[in-house]
């Protein structure tokens, strides 16, 4: 069994075991943010097992309805190679959060200007537990930008990014759930060809060890 990214001129494959190391390796990433948020929005967090999916650009953005804006929190990486990491969130249900963290007395027009500083802290969280498993994975160092807000379609998500659209996507869905509801979101890194392969190439490092 494989798993194929799919831009043909990008593409790379990953064993079985490669792919469940990955999985693995994410979900203790993953836990670590479902702590912290827990602490953070005084209430019990359950954070989904990521499924990682690996796709271009344009393909991840096909998995947002058009009509409808996307909430996302994205950080520059440079290191041993470049990415941009992102927290992706539909609109819908994001109040609900906001509340959660804030308090469930707040408007929805109070809730709205407190979302950009609220989605910040979430991403900030949630990111840097996943670059961390990346960065622990590559045994390196990852120099991190400070997160960046956006509240806007999916087709301009990428506009002023200096990664192209046909660039490869490690992408993760991940349930968040709430004690009140829950918001289906996506963790993704826009990779390049030398991303992925340092990352094949640690993955069986790992597994030679094992």
């Amino acid at each position: 069994m494989t798993n194929n990214i799919s831009p043909e001129k990008q593409a790379v494959t990953l064993t079985e075991m490669e792919f469940d190391l990955l999985t693995e390796l994410f979900n203790v990433g993953i836990g670590r943010s479902a702590a912290a948020l827990s602490e953070m929005l005084h209430q019990e967090i359950q954070l989904s097992v990521p499924e990682i999916s690996f796709c271009s650009v344009d393909e991840l953005l096909e998995r947002f309805p058009n009509d409808e804006n996307i909430i996302t929190v994205s950080q520059d990486i440079s290191g041993p190679f470049d990415m941009q990491s992102m927290l992706l969130f539909p609109v819908s249900g994001s109040l609900n959060v906001i509340r959660a963290m804030l308090g469930n007395h707040l408007s929805d027009e109070m809730a709205t200007e407190l979302q950009q500083e609220a989605f910040t802290e979430i991403g900030n969280i949630v990111l840097n537990a996943c670059i961390g498993i990346i960065a622990k994975m590559l045994d390196d160092n990852f120099v991190i930008k400070l997160p960046q807000f956006s509240d806007d379609k999916a087709e301009n998500l990428f506009k002023n990014s200096h990664f192209n659209t046909n660039q490869v996507v490690m992408s993760m869905q991940v349930d968040l759930t709430l004690t009140t509801n829950q918001i289906s979101g996506h963790i993704a890194f826009v990779l390049g060809s030398v991303s992925m392969d340092s990352i094949k190439l640690q993955l069986n490092k790992m597994l030679e060890n094992v």
